[in-house]
């Protein structure tokens, strides 16, 4: 759009290219040497020439920008840094405070020309490429605050939420002609409104905090600690509790009643068994260094910037990372339950989309390559494994043989030439009931017969689909009147497998983060499939979009 209003024009410091400018019958436009000397620099940059010291990409929304002001300046005119230019860059060092790094923003290049200009030692040059520098820096911090700064595909191939709406020129103009005080705050305000982005925020200042005065030493090796220990160790455990704020007194090298509390509420933030003992899962969280805890908020900070800003008015929120379900009605949490995800070999994808029926005493189509690793096996060890556990056995064709006529030890594992189908009922690995949101993976919720699996605090055991603790519970909350517990468990006792319509689908997001905040207490959990790490790999790199 820019290379053709460039060429659509003519363009002259003076009116001395008038007549040839209506002779030529081409739009004649009088610019100021400012206007000439950024339209200049935008001109090379369509044909591709990169010159000066500051790295620019000039996108196209920075080209739109100076098209919808006829290349008027908007922060250094006549080599003179603006008051607003400065207001800017106070506002894109406050980036920090969401986790983004400034020195992405404000480059040190363009820190040195800046000075060099409010020094009076600056070019004409040096003045173009600093205006045309914070504009482009606006522009990416406008974008990574509405979208985020990593596209999250490239993390998560299957993602499909929907970012919020971004009117990013609208929100450029808008500051670039704001007064000075406001352009910190307008700048902010583009940042998720979720209550758990402003409290990942606080607790990041209060991580930050603690990293800059030392944060903590590591608790060291030594023999598990429980009520009655005595020593130093102890004491460096009080000291180690009292940082973050899981106890209020260090004095004491006594391992008493009040301390075991304060281990039991860190085990508990932490996801481990809270018996308050100080075992070797335990001082290995202690021993996690401040620096990490950082990381992980400014992580979890940029996928909230992935998600819309509107959850869904009644919507289901799934924590791979933390285990956990909690529904939510009108922005208020109804409850909470435990999950077993996927295993890291068979991850639960991360993606959003919409409950659209629950099914009552489902039958289980069993994925072939479910059939080839688990089911295999366990058949060619015992002939009756399939039998016994309700599995029904169905050729290419589609046609139902008897599983005892198979002989297990000669079928291909690579080539599985069956097809499996297990019944309904008490073995069923559903469970009672799944609730369907189909999608490309062949994901979704459902019961377990295998209740005992929750009550591990680490619970990657599926193949990826999400077990939950309380299915019926799930069920009554989207199916709504008539379907109360009573309504749902008769239907159950009919062992004919029913579909329930859902009355409104309900939005389902499958998300990932390893920390969290509730009611101000802080949570941290494992990178249990590693997408923390390819996240803070691509954050570290300087952005270009």
């Amino acid at each position: 759009m820019l290379a053709a209003a460039l060429l659509e024009r003519s363009y002259s410091l003076d009116e001395s290219s008038r007549a040839t400018a209506v002779m030529t019958g081409v739009p004649w436009v009088v610019e100021s040497p400012c206007q000439h000397r950024v339209r200049r620099k935008l001109e090379r940059a369509v044909r591709g020439e990169r010159s000066g010291r500051i790295p620019l990409h000039l996108h196209e929304i920075v080209l739109d920008f100076y098209e919808d002001r006829a290349f008027e300046p908007a922060w250094v005119r006549n080599g003179v840094v603006s008051t607003r230019a400065h207001a800017l860059v106070d506002a894109l060092g406050s980036l920090s405070d969401h986790g983004l790094d400034p020195e992405h923003y404000v480059p040190y290049q363009l820190d040195e020309v800046l000075n060099a200009l409010q020094r009076h030692h600056g070019t004409p040059e040096d003045a173009v490429e600093a205006e045309l520098a914070l504009t482009e820096s606006l522009a990416l911090a406008t974008s990574h605050l509405l979208a985020g700064r990593v596209d999250p595909l490239a993390i998560h191939p299957e993602w499909t939420a929907t970012s919020r709406p971004a009117e990013l020129l609208e929100a450029m103009v808008a500051m670039a002609t704001a007064r000075d005080s406001a352009i910190a705050e307008s700048l902010a305000a583009l940042a998720p409104r979720h209550e758990q982005y402003t409290a990942l925020q606080q607790a990041l200042a209060r991580y930050r905090d603690l990293e800059r005065s030392g944060g903590w030493s590591p608790l060291g090796e030594g023999p598990a600690l429980g009520r009655g220990a005595k020593g130093e160790r102890v004491r460096r455990l009080r000291r180690r509790l009292e940082v973050e704020g899981d106890l209020d007194d260090s004095r004491s090298n006594l391992f008493d009643a009040e301390l075991e509390v304060a281990v039991r509420r860190f085990q508990h933030r932490m996801g481990l068994s809270s018996h308050g003992t100080v075992d070797r899962r335990t001082r290995e969280e202690f021993d996690v260094p401040a620096a990490v805890r950082v990381r992980q908020l400014e992580l979890t900070l940029e996928r909230w910037r992935w998600l819309p800003e509107d959850l869904g008015v009644r919507h289901v929120l799934i924590n791979i990372a933390g285990y956990w379900v909690r529904v939510f009605d009108h922005g208020e949490e109804v409850f909470e339950m435990r999950a077993i995800v996927g295993k890291r070999n068979r991850q639960t994808p991360v993606f959003s989309d919409a409950i659209r029926h629950v099914v009552l005493n489902p039958r289980w189509s069993v994925p072939v390559t479910i059939a080839r690793r688990d089911i295999l096996p366990k058949a060619i060890a015992n002939p009756e494994f399939v039998s016994l556990h309700g599995f029904e056995v169905f050729d290419r064709t589609g046609t139902r043989i008897d599983a005892s006529s198979v002989d297990w030890t000669a079928v291909d594992r690579k080539r599985f030439p069956y097809y499996l189908r297990q019944r309904s009922g008490p073995e069923n690995a559903l469970g009672s009931m799944k609730f369907m949101f189909p999608n490309e993976h062949d994901v979704y919720l459902h019961d377990t017969p295998n209740r005992e699996l929750f009550e591990s605090t680490e619970r990657a055991a599926s193949s990826g689909c999400i077990r939950l603790e309380r299915p019926l519970d799930l069920a009554q909350f989207l199916l709504g009147d008539p379907w109360d517990h009573e309504a749902l468990e008769d239907a159950l006792a009919n062992p004919a497998m029913r579909t329930l319509d859902l009355p409104v689908p309900v939005a389902v997001h499958l998300q990932y983060w390893t920390v969290w905040v509730d009611d101000g207490t802080v949570h941290f959990r494992h990178d249990i499939y590693g997408h923390d790490r390819h996240l803070a790999a691509a954050l570290a790199m300087r952005p270009s979009t």
